[in-house]
């Protein structure tokens, strides 16, 4: 019971313990797949220290994602994936050295192109590989927009709060309901299989390899047009499972959300205060809002990917969605402070 402080402190300390043990296994499993050289040539002492340092960093990621968490707001670790993915954006986007005489920003590059009036170089700042590219640049800002829209759509249940006099209000219902926890979720099985296909090697490393693993632009989109869409597909259909288990697991399903708001003195006009009749027509929305956002989510990030995005489509999607919900935070606790009665609306 989580409103329990003691449960409360209970759930959060096992939290961490188990945190700290999955961290030594990832660690162990990275340096024995050969991540960072081949093991048979490493001494053991080597292997150790390796396994050490990720576990250290581990700690210290732990550490700093419980001070934002007690002493900010919102989450560390995603704070921690917005920043990196927005340096990467910015380096890749107007880092102007050029090593071997090639400009690595796509937009430093798009520049030296136009004003070499070469229609040739032009071609070549958009569809240049493995340089970040003037496509990558536009594929960014087209998921960039993509995410603020999908994360404005929602489905409002109209609600009555019996305590004020029947006073009318809606439930929102958002299209991406499990925000984009499936997506990184889906990554990290992506990683642990690739990671078990190095270890057992043969088919089953050559099969993960090939279609667990995104390809990167437009060039290998059509070399392999049948890699592309089988990985979009297990991609879709991993973030699919995971929405709906992220769902059920985080007390947003259904029969949760319908016991809160009966909890809240709120019902669905025109029907009983039933927690199964409310849960029941709660079902009818977040079920499929919750498989279809997912999808969503898989699709967009596959589909930047494939686009040539800059950093990554996965990154460019967390990033986007961390950052608006952050902001969407600070408005929520700027309408606690300015209205205290609305803080038991808001769940707080």
């Amino acid at each position: 019971d989580l409103s329990h402080p003691r449960d409360k402190a209970l759930f959060t300390g096992t939290q961490k313990i188990l945190a700290v043990l999955v961290g030594i296994f990832q660690a162990s499993a990275f340096v024995m797949a050969g991540s960072f050289g081949p093991i048979a040539t490493m001494g053991g002492l080597r292997i150790l220290f390796l396994i050490i340092q990720l576990t250290l960093g581990v700690l210290v990621v732990l550490y700093l994602d419980e001070l934002v968490s007690k002493y900010g707001f919102g989450s560390g670790i995603s704070l921690f994936i917005a920043g990196g993915v927005s340096a990467t954006v910015f380096w890749q986007a107007f880092n102007f050295t050029a090593p071997q005489g090639i400009i690595r920003g796509a937009i430093p590059n798009f520049i030296s192109a136009l004003a070499s009036g070469s229609p040739g170089a032009i071609s070549t700042a958009f569809f240049r590989t493995p340089a970040p590219n003037m496509m990558g640049v536009i594929a960014t800002i087209i998921v960039f927009f993509i995410v603020i829209y999908a994360e404005t759509m929602r489905v409002e249940v109209p609600l009555a709060y019996s305590r004020y006099g029947g006073l009318r209000g809606r439930y929102p219902i958002k299209f991406l309901y499990a925000s984009v926890i499936p997506v990184i979720l889906s990554l990290v099985l992506f990683t642990n299989f690739r990671i078990i296909g190095r270890i057992l090697g043969g088919p089953v490393q050559g099969f993960v390899s090939t279609y667990m693993v995104s390809p990167q632009g437009l060039g290998a989109v059509t070399a392999d047009p049948l890699r592309a869409v089988v990985y979009m597909l297990i991609l879709m259909g991993s973030c699919m499972a995971f929405a709906w288990l992220w769902v059920q697991m985080t007390n947003m399903g259904p029969r949760d959300v319908a016991q809160q708001l009966k909890r809240s003195g709120m019902s669905i006009p025109g029907f009983r205060r039933d927690t199964r009749i409310m849960e029941k027509r709660l079902a009818r929305y977040i079920t499929p809002v919750t498989l279809l956002g997912g999808a969503f989510v898989g699709a967009l990030a596959a589909g930047a990917n494939f686009l040539g995005a800059l950093s990554s489509g996965t990154g460019i999607l967390l990033a986007v969605s961390i950052i608006y919900r952050l902001y969407q935070e600070i408005a929520r606790g700027r309408v606690s402070e300015m209205f205290p009665a609305a803080r038991r609306l808001l769940g707080e």
